[in-house]
């Protein structure tokens, strides 16, 4: 995985910054972490074949992107485990048509069935994905987080790691620590944020825009043409 990222780093260095890059290192380092001790925990449940290693593999890269997608996207998906039942099949699917598509490429009919299957199951992942983002109450919304609190939050989810798995008191009040942390400068994030008075003046194309900020509430105000203003509330 570090060499991995390093030959990568080396050729693209800019790619550190990239979102897609580091959600999915952090889901691959949140499985190797998780797989194996979420895998031994469900042994009892045999009713469906490959059950154990969605829940888990699910379970491992969520724990191992949530302070990424916090810390860019301020939410939270709720139903994701059920998402991951049907698309992380669907990927190695997609992968494995995929790669017969390339190898087969010469020969018409095999890459042409290769690659339908590819489009096939890329399109019905994205609709499944889609009605399951449109389900109430799919995502928790959070106000914005910063990247300290990113940085308290996975420092949190460390110990929390260290302390399932190698049962010692002292991760137990880290994470305790970190988490009581966690909140206490998340509120204080969010109180400043809702008593913050400011003003904005944006020089738009052959317009300008004036935003009012007090605490919650903002208003815009726009002028279209000259002496029509109008606002947005």
């Amino acid at each position: 995985l570090a060499i991995s990222a390093f030959c990568i780093l080396f050729f693209s260095p800019t790619l550190i910054a990239d979102v897609g890059m580091q959600l999915s290192y952090a889901a691959m380092v949140g499985i190797y972490l998780l797989n194996e001790p979420i895998t031994k925990s469900l042994r009892g449940w045999q009713n469906l074949p490959g059950l154990n290693g969605t829940i888990s593999t699910s379970l491992g890269a969520q724990f191992g992107t949530v302070a990424v997608t916090l810390f860019y996207f301020n939410q939270f998906p709720i139903y994701f485990l059920l998402a991951n039942f049907i698309v992380i099949p669907l990927a190695s699917v997609t992968l494995i048509a995929g790669v017969f598509c390339a190898l087969f490429s010469a020969f018409y009919p095999l890459a042409y069935i290769a690659g339908n299957l590819v489009n096939i199951s890329i399109q019905f992942m994205n609709d499944f994905v889609r009605t399951i983002n449109n389900l109430p109450g799919a995502v928790i919304k959070f106000g914005e987080i910063n990247l300290f609190t990113a940085c308290i939050l996975v420092f949190f989810l460390s110990q929390l790691y260290f302390l399932f798995s190698e049962n010692r008191k002292k991760f137990l009040w880290m994470s305790l620590s970190s988490l009581l942390l966690l909140i206490g400068f998340y509120q204080f994030h969010f109180l400043q944020h809702r008593l913050k008075n400011e003003m904005t003046i944006f020089s738009l194309n052959k317009t300008t825009a004036i935003s009012v900020k007090q605490g919650a509430d903002e208003i815009i105000f726009a002028d279209k043409k000259e002496n029509d203003f109008d606002f947005f509330t």
